[in-house]
């Protein structure tokens, strides 16, 4: 495969796996009973662009599924089949079927063939059997002889002529590639194209002279003929459709017609045409379009120009933040000379600091809409949450609605990306563990039905989630003995209720009473609080009986850019977070205490516990002495402590380097960043700093 087809193969597996994204999101709003016409045609539209891309590229695993999904889409959308349980489940787990085909094509997996004739199966049997309903009377289109009533005309295919506009080839579709679908179409018995050149123009090899004339024998659907030309921009082609009928019968009196019967440019006649936008149902109260680029597609307003957008592999991204956080130190680097300007009488100087103020201003621009594009919507990671919950509770019984809060809050794409496993496991614990069973609640005085409250917004420099439920809460006095016969505590240990809570992010622990598909086995929070600390954010949780449970997590916005306060200890630079400083107090003897070899400091009536740099890294540099210093009084999580440094410098944002990456992992330290004197300043990893404090 050419580097070029790998590109448009690439594109089309992006763009299914949204669209099964799509599917899956409006099938969960779909409710038992009559469809819901929009949500429905929205499924459809999707399984639709899938099986027509698959066909470029050969995928013909897929493309069978997905004609099998559309007739049944198709027989809920015109109203002959209802929405049951059953067949919402089967189209639920087809989606998971397809996402499979996906993912192997993606890797140039060989497609394993089983779990897909297994669904197709599945969805035949549903098909076949009676759940189909018909329609009701006045959906119906009764189809009558103008001079006889009681006499049915018998439609036996359709004619359908295509006259590209001029400038056709521009719009890049294939015309081969319509007439070859519409030859493929289900019921198709024959299919008769006739070509003839438009000799009424000058022959231009730019422009498409070429008109076309198709005749379908056999028993097909107006739809089936309408999805051929879905994507078509209909000021790019006219297209025309007439029904066709046995000999000796007129077209159909529900159906308005402008018959004509006369030769155009082309060369051939045109019998009974039927004009897109003019097929009406008279029994019915809906005109249906039969132009299928109109159907479904709100016009843009006049002057209005509609925005694009454009695919972007994300190490490009990545090498582009790079580099601009390499301009951001060169930038800091030139800075310097502002001060040295300042000292010197040359008629250049005011210029010179002109300069360095109007390139401090483009850079931190550059660098703000550069990092905007690695900026995500969260609901990239919430939009899975529906279907997770939607399968647990249906195993286990329960009836529980998710609401999602807040899905357009943005967070950098390496947050979003390691983020997704955490509020899984969070979730399904809250389905799980959480919320009761109907008639549990109703006991309680609760509603039969439970709900989960997922959101998201921001608070200073970081991203809240919080995910509430309204179930039982955790009961601490079952979590206190599982943790004693696990031997994590002992018997007559005295904790806090903090500490209680916390036990449920020790590794291997649970509170299950037996182990299951969904629970028990003791793995998920504990990997949940450490693949948030990888994060640098933090993890609280708040729990009151039969009230229900509040986890919240806080993360920094994005991994790569911080506004950080420079601070000093000796000739050492460290920075820290500037979001999560809260004040800095020059310390008074009278406020000091010493604890058991740890010092505290009384800030208003509160002891916060002090980490002294140069002791933590075990560096004998800076000043011994606490009244001699600062105090930076930083805050983390719900916990807040002293750092004590020597002095405070400038605040600045700068680029974050790993430092695991270029040299090793340093306890306390999160990462580093290249100053503008060239010097390497590390950057302070609060959570870790708290950790010796408890």
């Amino acid at each position: 495969m050419d580097e070029l087809m790998q590109v448009f193969r690439q594109t089309y597996l992006e763009e299914s796996f949204e669209g099964l994204a799509a599917m899956e999101s409006n099938l969960l709003t779909l409710i038992v009973g009559t469809p819901d016409t929009e949500v429905v045609n929205t499924i459809f539209r999707a399984a639709h662009s899938m099986k027509g891309g698959a066909g470029t590229f050969g995928f013909s695993e897929l493309i069978h599924l997905t004609h099998i999904l559309e007739t049944l889409l198709d027989e809920m959308r015109s109203g002959k089949r209802n929405v049951t349980y059953e067949n919402r489940e089967a189209l639920l787990q087809s989606v998971d079927v397809l996402r499979i085909i996906l993912d192997d094509y993606q890797v140039g997996q060989s497609i394993d063939m089983t779990p897909i004739k297994a669904m197709e199966h599945r969805l035949e049997a549903i098909l076949n059997n009676s759940t189909a309903v018909a329609l009701s009377n006045n959906a119906t289109t009764h189809v009558s002889h103008p001079s006889d009533s009681s006499a049915t005309p018998e439609l036996i295919g359709y004619q359908i002529h295509l006259s590209p506009s001029d400038d056709y080839f521009s719009s890049g579709i294939d015309l081969l590639k319509l007439l070859h679908e519409l030859s493929r179409i289900e019921g198709a018995e024959k299919t008769h194209i006739q070509s003839k050149l438009n000799e009424g123009n000058p022959l231009q090899v730019e422009h498409c002279l070429i008109a076309f004339n198709v005749i379908i024998d056999g028993e097909v659907a107006l739809t089936d003929i309408n999805e051929v030309f879905e994507w078509l921009d209909e000021d790019s082609c006219h297209i025309s459709i007439s029904p066709l009928y046995r000999d000796g019968e007129t077209p159909i009196a529900s159906i308005q017609v402008e018959a004509s019967t006369q030769v155009n440019a082309s060369g051939y006649s045109e019998v009974s045409e039927t004009t897109l936008a003019n097929v009406t149902d008279t029994n019915s109260s809906q005109t249906t379009a039969m132009n299928p680029v109109a159907a479904g597609r709100s016009p843009t307003p006049a002057g209005e120009k509609q925005e694009g957008s454009i695919r972007v592999s994300i190490s490009k991204i990545d090498q582009m933040v790079d580099m601009v956080g390499e301009l951001v130190i060169a930038q800091s680097m030139l800075s310097r000379f502002g001060l040295l300007a300042d000292q010197l009488n040359a008629p250049w100087a005011d210029e010179l600091k002109e300069g360095l103020v109007d390139i401090e201003r483009h850079t931190r621009s550059m660098q703000e809409s550069v990092m905007s594009i690695r900026m995500m919507p969260i609901s990239f990671a919430f939009n899975r949450m529906p279907r997770i919950v939607h399968d647990v509770s249906a195993k286990l019984e329960k009836d529980i609605e998710l609401v999602l809060e807040g899905e357009n809050t943005e967070v950098d794409k390496t947050v979003l990306e390691k983020l997704t496993d955490p509020l899984v496991h969070i979730i399904r614990n809250s389905v799980d563990h959480g919320i009761e069973k109907p008639d549990v609640r109703e006991s309680k005085g609760k509603p039969r039905k439970g709900t989960v409250r997922l959101s998201a917004f921001h608070a200073g420099g970081n991203i809240v989630i919080q995910i509430r439920d309204d179930g039982a809460g955790i009961r601490l006095d079952k979590v206190r003995q599982k943790a004693i016969d696990a031997g994590i505590i002992g018997e007559h240990q005295i904790i806090s209720e903090k500490e209680n809570i916390d036990l449920i992010f020790h590794a291997g622990f649970s509170t299950a009473d037996q182990v299951t598909d969904i629970s028990g086995r003791g793995v998920g929070m504990d990997v949940v609080r450490r693949n948030i600390r990888e994060l640098g954010g933090t993890i609280e949780v708040q729990t009151e009986q039969n009230v229900g449970s509040i986890f919240t997590i806080r993360l920094p916005l994005t991994l790569a850019i911080l506004d950080g306060q420079l601070a000093k200890v000796g000739d050492e630079t460290y920075i820290f977070p500037l979001a999560s400083i809260v004040e800095s107090v020059l310390p008074a003897e009278d406020n000091i205490k010493s604890v058991k070899g740890t010092y505290l400091y009384r800030l208003r009536e509160v002891y916060i516990p002090i980490i002294r740099l140069n002791t933590f890294f075990n560096r004998p540099v800076g000043k011994t002495e606490l009244t001699q210093g600062l105090l930076v009084v930083v805050e983390n999580g719900d916990k807040r402590f002293g750092v004590f440094v020597d002095s405070l410098e400038s605040q600045q944002q700068v680029v974050i380097k790993s430092l695991d990456t270029n040299y090793r992992k340093v306890n306390g330290i999160s990462g580093a960043t290249i100053m503008g004197d060239g010097r390497v300043a590390m950057i302070l990893d609060l959570t870790e700093l708290s950790h010796a404090v408890e």
